[in-house]
Parts: C-alpha cells; sequence; structure tokens
C-alpha cells in the first residue's frame, strides 16, 4: 500500500499525506488480521496441512481484494454517493491486483513458515516420546537383569565360601562394586567410559570364577584414557548376552575382546551356540539400539560373520 501511495504523489514520502498514511496502515492491519482468522478457520475445516495451504494460495487474493474494495467504499463511496457499481468503475485494476499479489506472496511465505514449524515441533515431540519409552524400557531391561545376574552369582559365591575363602572375599568385593555402580548410574543417560570398563572388568571376574577358565577376555590398552561416554549398563548386557548364547566350555573357551574402533566401543566374542536351546526375543540388543537412537545419530552396528558376533557401540561426547 505504501508503494502504491509512493507512485500516486511522485515516489516522495513527505509528498503523501498523513490522513493517507493512516488509512495505509488501517487497511494493512485489517487485511493481515482478516487473513489471519481465515487460515485459523482453515486449519480447523481442513484435517490436511497441504491441503489447507492450497486453499490458501487460491482464496487468499480473492479475500484481500473483496475486503480492500468493502474498506474503500466505506470510506470513499461518498465520492460516487455510495453507489457500488460507480465507485468499482473508477477504481483501478492495477491497485488491486498490486494487493492480491503482495498477500499472495507474504501471506504464502509466513502461511508456509508456520507449517513448517509445526512440523518441526511434531517431529520433536515424536522424538521426545520415542527417547521416553525407548529410555522406560532399558530401565525395565535393566531390571530385569539384576535378578538374574545375582541369583547366578549368589550361587558361584556359596561354593566359593566353602572353597576358597579368600576368592570368595575378592569375589565378594566385585560383586558389591557392580552393584554399586549400577545404583549410582541408574539415573544416569551417559557414563564416562573409564567408569563403564571399571564395571566391566569387574563383571568379567565374576565370569570368569563362574566359568572356571573357560572364558578369558581381552581389553585394549589405554582404552579407559579416552574422554569419551556410553550409555551404562550396556557393556554388561552385551557381556552378558555373550555367555548367555555361547558355549564356554574346557574344550571351546569363550574369548571376549573390548576394544575402540573409530568412535566406537567394540565387544566382539567368537560364535560358538549352545548345544541346548536358548530362548531370545532379542529384546536385549533391539532396546539398547532404541536407547541410542535418541542419544545420537550414530547408530549400534551389530554384526555376525566368520565365527565372530560384534557389537559396536557409539562413544559420544557428552554436552
Amino acid at each position: 500500500m505504501l508503494i502504491i501511495s509512493m507512485q500516486e504523489c511522485g515516489c516522495n514520502i513527505s509528498n503523501i499525506p498523513v490522513e493517507w498514511l493512516a488509512f495505509t496502515l488501517l487497511l494493512s492491519t485489517s487485511l493481515y488480521l482478516i487473513n489471519k482468522n481465515f487460515a485459523i478457520a482453515l486449519q480447523k475445516h481442513l484435517a490436511k496441512r497441504w491441503h489447507r495451504f492450497f486453499v490458501y494460495l487460491c482464496a487468499s487474493p480473492v479475500v484481500t481484494s473483496v475486503v480492500l474494495f468493502l474498506i474503500r467504499y466505506l470510506i470513499f463511496g461518498r465520492e460516487s454517493n455510495y453507489q457500488p457499481v460507480d465507485f468499482l468503475l473508477g477504481e483501478s485494476l492495477q491497485f488491486y491486483l498490486l494487493s492480491a499479489a503482495i498477500a499472495l506472496v507474504t501471506g504464502g511465505i509466513f502461511y508456509a513458515f508456520n507449517a513448517l514449524k509445526a512440523l518441526k515441533d511434531a517431529q520433536i515431540t515424536t522424538e521426545k516420546a520415542k527417547s521416553s519409552l525407548s529410555e522406560t524400557k532399558f530401565i525395565h531391561l535393566k531390571n530385569q537383569i539384576d535378578p538374574h545376574f545375582l541369583f547366578n552369582s549368589l550361587n558361584v559365591l556359596s561354593g566359593l565360601i566353602e572353597e576358597d575363602a579368600e576368592k570368595a572375599f575378592r569375589y565378594t568385593n566385585s560383586l558389591s562394586a557392580i552393584y554399586r555402580s549400577m545404583l549410582s548410574q541408574k539415573d544416569k543417560d551417559l557414563v564416562p567410559l573409564r567408569e563403564e570398563l571399571a564395571t566391566g572388568k569387574e563383571f568379567l571376574y565374576l565370569l570368569q570364577i563362574r566359568f572356571e577358565g573357560a572364558l578369558t577376555y581381552e581389553i585394549e590398552s589405554g582404552l579407559e584414557q579416552e574422554q569419551k561416554f556410553v550409555v551404562p549398563l550396556c557393556l554388561q548386557l552385551l557381556l552378558e548376552n555373550a555367555v548367555k548364547h555361547n558355549e564356554a566350555s574346557e574344550v571351546r573357551s569363550l574369548h571376549i575382546k573390548i576394544f575402540s574402533d573409530s568412535d566406537y566401543l567394540v565387544v566382539e566374542n567368537n560364535l560358538q551356540p549352545r548345544n541346548s536351546f536358548v530362548e531370545s526375543n532379542k529384546l536385549g540388543l533391539s532396546i539398547i539400539t532404541e536407547r541410542y537412537r535418541s542419544l545420537t545419530e550414530k547408530p549400534v552396528r551389530i554384526e555376525q560373520n566368520d565365527g565372530i558376533f560384534r557389537v559396536a557401540l557409539p562413544l559420544m561426547t557428552k554436552i
């Protein structure tokens, strides 16, 4: 409207009457409010976002032109004795076309911006819901593992007390260290890699006692020095998974390796499935994958080839 006014007054804003500037402000505000309420009405009656956008783009120039005519007619209609046809004939088509074009462009931009913002907000809400769900599942999985792990550990401890009191004392210390770590980490999303490795070493010590030398492990030297973070308890879950699904005996020993590879913590073991059936729904691996997906874009990698089963967990820098 200001551009049109400047054109009519010789492109000099100082020549535009104050009344015309006030009229321009009134008209622009009215058009904004009407187009805004038109968009709100479409949102209530049309479910699909792109349908609303298409209808708005088609109807907005018409609505703008009609409102523009009515306001101008009410203010300036006395010049034609308030005869609508006479007033319309005296109007400039260019004036209405330019106003409709401006309304179409600006309205389309703002409507598209708001639609994209709404879509982004919906995606954020969905991701938060997924994150909350994966966290709930992960906590449930940890609570399931605790009794199973404790039952096996107490069985081993009861035998050690009679056979080797010193080893039983060391075993008890490792067991208490693991549970102390689990209690301190239960409400954390991420923990330092060194803490997870320390708990993993204690857990591996218990497994070695339990399997009486049929299990060996190797941890990369200096790995605990890396200033990285991991999801707590995932290492223990993977170690438990390895002994659950693979045979560990004097004839066929189970060997576990823990090392880093391109910002990943890798846990691998030689693949030697148990002869007896072990029920598995792969829930543990899927929940670990979901938990990492909610925290980082880097995926958990699960590989099985050449007699090796390998899980790679992303190493993260805590924010």
